[in-house]
């Protein structure tokens, strides 16, 4: 176990005192355990860890011991210490205590978006898709038909780059007859969501694919005919970037609960992240 040292014990009032009580209240604040008690049986004992004379120690003790001859406002008239069975009590080490653990959970938060930040410039690196503009034309019957841009479609997870343009069309447009055409979606979607799972499972060489994934994925894209595969990609980023997850679960597992994740990362508990923790 160990002690912080406050950069702002400069600017105390302990910093007027001599030389002796400085050190000794250093020693104390070292030396002080989980119960804020320093456990010197004898001024001796004390002296022996300071490396001064226990005539020495005596004095500061007696010091830190009585009112805060600077500043007698404070608590406890400014006292430092008080004598207790097993040593000395530092009166204000329950402060000090609470002081180190709001600077610890703001270490802590301050990791946690750090890795939050590097996982989504990594998922990036190994599955990106630009943004596309999407204009209205004119209508059908259906007034479903729509004219896009291209989407880039990039991979630089073997350090190659790789890129395909796919026109992508929202929602899956409709011939004369009112039946749908094959869905453009398809193609960059599945690509995605198999991008997803080798970043999530790095040594698995390839995506698994079989006929209950085609089913679950078909299903899908037959319940959300209104989502481009940039909406699909950003559930897909969510999922990857939550708490609740099965890492190696395959396409036909994660596809069906991919809308759980349209708004955003969920934590352990299936709700979703506070800001600062994502």
């Amino acid at each position: 176990m160990y002690n912080k040292l406050w950069r702002k014990i400069l600017d105390s009032s302990i910093w007027l005192e001599d030389t002796d009580t400085r050190l000794v209240w250093l020693t104390l604040l070292a030396s002080m355990d989980s119960d804020c008690i320093a456990r010197f049986s004898t001024v001796q004992n004390l002296a022996d860890r300071a490396r001064i004379s226990s005539s020495a120690v005596q004095s500061a003790v007696t010091c830190l011991e009585s009112p805060d001859r600077f500043k007698p406002e404070q608590p406890e008239e400014g006292r430092r210490i008080r004598r207790v069975e097993d040593g000395w009590l530092i009166l204000r080490g329950p402060e000090y205590q609470e002081w180190e653990k709001i600077q610890q959970k703001r270490e802590l938060a301050r990791k946690r978006v750090q890795k939050h930040r590097a996982q989504r410039e990594e998922i990036d690196s190994v599955t990106h898709v630009t943004r596309y503009s999407v204009t209205e034309g004119e209508s059908n019957a259906c007034n479903a038909a729509k004219r896009v841009t291209p989407v880039v479609l990039c991979s630089s997870s073997d350090g190659v780059s790789t890129s395909s343009k796919v026109t992508i069309s929202s929602p899956v447009p409709k011939n004369g007859n009112g039946k749908r055409t094959s869905d453009p979606r398809h193609t960059p979607t599945k690509e995605i969501i198999c991008k997803c799972y080798l970043f999530l499972n790095k040594g698995a060489g390839k995506c698994p694919w079989g006929d209950k994934d085609t089913s679950q994925f078909t299903r899908m894209l037959s319940r959300f005919p209104d989502q481009s595969p940039d909406d699909f990609y950003h559930w897909m980023q969510n999922y990857t970037l939550s708490e609740n997850i099965n890492p190696s679960d395959p396409p036909y597992i994660f596809i069906p609960k991919l809308e759980k994740y349209r708004s955003g990362p969920l934590n352990q508990y299936g709700h979703p992240k506070a800001q600062g923790a994502q």
